[in-house]
């Protein structure tokens, strides 16, 4: 497999794009609006490093010739699930915020592992097209650390119905 258009790649950027802006956000403001007190900070620090990743995340692709993932996630039809938190204990919460990284970590490995080398060097506005792969590298390191300060939160979790 290999992104070897534009328009694959800014579909693949538009998706990652709607993860960060609309996903993410929505799943972590519901649970810091459930969650109990002790990892409240937690929450609202992975909530903020999330804004963060998608203002990266926007100014990256902005030196990407043709690629504008506002505009492919405005494409999108996509919607969030109504996750419900009533009735729900905190670890079960912590285990969808877990779910998200998870997939947030995997859609930027695959961009990162299956970016087209000769497309990049083409795209690329400003600098070296190589700051391409080392700032997918700094997203996937960051969502690889958020899964690991929510792990000890939602481990061995089973819930009895």
């Amino acid at each position: 497999m290999n992104i070897s258009t534009t328009d694959e790649l800014q579909y693949l950027l538009g998706k990652a794009y709607w993860i960060q802006s609309k996903y993410k956000q929505s799943i972590y403001w519901l649970a810091y609006v459930s969650v109990d007190g002790k990892i409240i900070d937690l929450i609202f620090k992975l909530s903020h490093k999330a804004e963060n990743h998608k203002l990266i995340l926007r100014e990256f692709c902005s030196n990407l010739k043709d690629i504008d993932p506002v505009k492919a996630m405005d494409k999108m039809n996509f919607s969030i699930n109504n996750f419900e938190t009533k009735d729900k204990k905190s670890e079960e919460i912590i285990s969808k915020l877990a779910d998200i990284e998870y997939i947030t970590f995997d859609i930027y490995s695959k961009i990162l592992k299956y970016s087209d080398k000769n497309l990049i060097k083409e795209i690329w506005i400003e600098g070296n097209y190589n700051e391409y792969y080392s700032k997918l590298q700094v997203l996937i390191d960051d969502e690889n650390e958020f899964i690991n300060l929510l792990k000890p939160f939602h481990s061995n979790l089973e819930r009895i119905l």
